[in-house]
């Protein structure tokens, strides 16, 4: 497969955690679009999480957007959320890039498995949302 680093094209095709790695190292543009690509290509979570956590701490937007993403990706089809991407949420929550791999989180991952941070953010939204429907239908 070719991988046009300049545009993007090709690059959610990436399945290898290397290629990743080296587009992290050299910074490139588009390396977000690569972290959701394994996201969504590579059987192995152990191997996905910290390249995702990794993007997650970078100093390009675009790049931790894109790792928040790929973050959702993960969840969604592991249902799990491992030590590497519960540290890389629970940094980013008060960055609204994150916002839909909160969602995503907490969607995928059976609650009994949440963190305890995690359950108690799932808890203060439900009962805004309670008390807001409640006072909406008055």
């Amino acid at each position: 497969m070719t991988f046009d680093w300049e545009t993007g094209e090709g690059l959610l095709g990436v399945d290898d955690p290397l290629v990743v790695d080296d587009a992290l190292d050299r910074g490139e543009r588009h390396a977000g679009i690569a972290v959701a690509g394994l996201a969504l290509n590579h059987e192995d979570l152990a191997e996905i999480a910290p390249r995702v956590a990794r993007a997650a701490r970078s100093g390009d937007a675009e790049t931790r957007r894109m790792a928040f993403v790929a973050l959702g990706h993960a969840v969604r089809l592991f249902g799990a959320l491992p030590p590497e991407l519960d540290r890389a949420l629970r940094d980013a929550r008060h960055d609204p890039a994150a916002e839909t791999a909160f969602d995503d989180t907490l969607q995928y991952v059976p609650f009994a498995r949440l963190p305890t941070w995690l359950k108690l953010r799932s808890l203060r939204e439900w009962a805004h949302w309670h008390l807001w429907r409640r006072q909406r239908d008055r």
